[in-house]
């Protein structure tokens, strides 16, 4: 697993981004895509009307050029090879969204557009008031956290309750003539997205302790988006006033807390537990395993590179089985540079246990 930051280092980072973001509604009318030449070279930006000129960030890019309707590959040429063509696109679209009275949100820190989103984007549900939060559940519930970061697109936190610490006895590693044993403690994931790239997420998890690898799970927690304007009619919404929606709110906290402490019960790590097990007992024969590595690849879009890590430690693993591939994509997690793509493959890890018998079956055959 990857660590990323230290404690004290995520709350650090929280509260200097809890300073330093600021939030612009604006109509789209107020915007207006510029390209200007800084120091020889050309800086490309959007300018908001009385507010700044803000370069936006690679998300804020994306965003923009979904919103504009621009296909992706030439906004990217654009802003390479052409940015002042790109900011002749982008204000032709703004021109023509604006006219249908189009407002956006735009997320701004440390001088740069980190989002622009829709005006429906609920921004009441940031990382400060997450940390707030989560953080003091964190020595209420003997909890140790495990890793934790703020990445340009999420904050992330990893958290795992050694007390319930059991050990797995799994099937047989190939030529070394002993069943798998493994140590392992119930896991627990947050993790939430103040730039659209996805809601607030709980997830219960089991964490492999000799080998320090994740497994995510669904389940009762699986990606659960909880808490948002989209949960209220949006003409109900306007119409709240601003004592009930902070009793909303307050509702919504609440229901993290108890979801958070829910993941930790006894009877949910046994039933993560019985998966592992199971999945010990589905065999993958010697002469398949590089088909089910192409199979497992095209399935969560791997690259070729990653692909190779999984079958590499597969190989140093011994242990051809659901469960020993399982262990072998958490622990490729390691092995990537992006602190996203590795918790992506911690709950690949969590999907390949949670595939149903027959479709595994199918796959190994």
């Amino acid at each position: 697993m990857k660590t990323g930051l230290t404690l004290p280092e995520l709350a650090q980072e929280i509260q200097r981004q809890a300073d330093a973001k600021k939030d612009i509604l604006a109509p789209v009318s107020a915007l207006k895509a510029v390209a200007t030449i800084e120091k020889g070279a050309p800086i490309f930006g959007i300018n908001i009307e009385g507010k700044g000129f803000f370069p936006p960030t690679r998300i804020a890019n994306q965003q923009i050029a979904t919103y504009t309707g621009i296909p992706s590959p030439y906004y990217k040429r654009m802003e390479t090879e052409a940015p002042g063509l790109l900011a002749i696109n982008i204000n032709r679209w703004f021109d023509g969204l604006a006219q249908k009275g189009d407002q956006r949100l735009a997320r701004t820190m440390d001088g740069n557009l980190r989002a622009l989103l829709s005006d429906r984007f609920p921004v009441c549900y940031d990382n400060f008031q997450l940390a707030n939060v989560i953080l003091p559940l964190v020595p209420q519930l003997g909890l140790s956290i495990v890793s934790s970061d703020i990445t340009e697109t999420k904050f992330y936190l990893k958290a795992i309750d050694t007390s319930k610490m059991t050990t797995l006895k799994l099937g047989q590693v190939l030529g070394r003539g002993h069943d798998r044993i493994d140590e392992v403690a119930p896991g627990l994931l947050v993790s939430n997205s103040e730039v659209g790239q996805g809601r607030l997420v709980i997830e219960s998890g089991v964490y492999t302790l000799k080998c320090t690898n994740m497994a995510n799970f669904g389940g009762k927690l699986s990606r659960l988006h909880i808490g948002s304007k989209a949960d209220i009619a949006e003409e109900a919404y306007s119409l709240l006033t601003n004592a009930t929606l902070t009793k909303v709110q307050e509702a919504f906290w609440a229901q993290v807390k108890d979801v958070v402490s829910g993941g930790f019960t006894p009877e949910a790590f046994q039933a993560n537990c019985e998966r592992l097990m199971a999945a010990g007992q589905d065999a993958l024969p010697p002469t398949k395993v590089m088909e089910v590595i192409e199979l497992v690849q095209e399935r969560f879009s791997w690259t070729n590179e990653e692909s190779r890590s999984v079958l590499d430690h597969l190989i140093e693993g011994g242990d051809l089985s659901r469960y020993g591939l399982h262990s072998a994509v958490t622990r490729t997690a390691q092995d990537l540079p992006s602190y996203d793509r590795a918790s992506e493959f911690e709950r690949f890890g969590g999907q390949i246990i949670e595939l149903n018998r027959s479709e595994w079956h199918r796959m190994a055959a």
